[in-house]
C-alpha cells in the first residue's frame, strides 16, 4: 500500500471514530468509562498544592497560552515560509473546528469541585489536546522530514512526542475534561496533522517551498 493510501485509510478511520466518540458522547454513552478514568486521577493526584498540582498546571499551558514559544521560535526561524503558512493555518482551522464541535454537542464539563484550573466553554472535545497533537505533531512531522541527524531527530521528536502526553494527561489529572474529550481531541489533531503534511507534500512537488530552512 503506497504512502497516500496509508494517509486516507488513516484519516478514513479519524474521522470514523471521531464520529463513533460524538456519538457515545451526545448519547450518553462513555460515562461509565468516563467517570471511571476521572475517579482514577482524582484518587493519585492527591490533594492541591502539591508536586503534581503545580506540575499539571504549568504544562497544561502549553497546550494554550505558553504555545505562543514554539510557535514563535517556529515562526522566527522560519520566517515566511510555507511551513509558516501551514502551521498557522494547521492552528486556526483546528481551534476552529473545535469551537463549532464545542457549540455543538455542548457537553458540560466535570464537576466544578474537583477542577484544579479555571476553565469556560465546554468540555467536547479538548481545545488543549487538539492544539497539542496538531502544534507539536506538525513541528515533528517537519523534523522527521528534514536532513538534520537522526540523533537529533530522535530527541526533538521525543521531547514533543512527550509534551503532547503531558499536556493530555494534565486535563485529566485538573479535572477539567473527561477521557473522551481528550481522546477526541488527540485524534482531531492527528487529522489536521495528516491534512497538513498533505498539503506541505503536494506544496514541495510543485517547488514552492524553495527558501533556505532550519530543518
Amino acid at each position: 500500500m503506497s504512502k497516500k493510501n496509508v494517509k486516507l485509510v488513516v484519516l478514513l478511520a479519524i474521522i470514523i471514530s471521531v464520529l463513533l466518540i460524538l456519538f457515545l458522547v451526545n448519547f450518553n454513552k462513555t460515562e461509565v468509562l468516563d467517570y471511571k478514568v476521572r475517579d482514577f486521577f482524582v484518587r493519585i493526584r492527591g490533594n492541591r498544592y502539591n508536586l503534581i498540582y503545580y506540575f499539571s498546571r504549568f504544562i497544561t499551558q502549553f497546550g494554550y497560552f505558553l504555545i505562543v514559544i514554539p510557535v514563535g521560535w517556529f515562526i522566527f526561524y522560519y520566517g515566511a515560509s510555507i511551513k509558516t503558512y501551514i502551521l498557522v493555518g494547521c492552528i486556526a482551522f483546528s481551534n476552529i473546528t473545535n469551537y463549532i464541535i464545542k457549540v455543538l454537542i455542548k457537553r458540560e464539563r466535570p464537576d466544578k469541585d474537583l477542577h484544579w484550573q479555571d476553565v469556560g466553554t465546554y468540555s467536547f472535545p479538548s481545545g488543549h489536546s487538539i492544539n497539542a497533537m496538531a502544534v507539536y505533531g506538525l513541528i515533528a512531522y517537519f523534523i522527521y522530514k528534514s536532513h538534520i541527524e537522526k540523533k537529533k531527530k530522535i530527541v526533538y521528536i521525543s521531547l514533543l512526542l512527550t509534551l503532547i502526553i503531558f499536556i493530555g494527561l494534565s486535563r485529566l489529572v485538573n479535572s477539567v475534561h473527561y477521557f473522551t474529550d481528550v481522546l477526541a481531541g488527540m485524534l482531531e489533531g492527528v487529522f489536521f496533522i495528516i491534512i497538513s503534511s498533505y498539503i506541505y507534500n503536494l506544496m514541495k512537488a510543485y517547488n514552492i517551498d524553495k527558501e533556505p530552512m532550519l530543518f
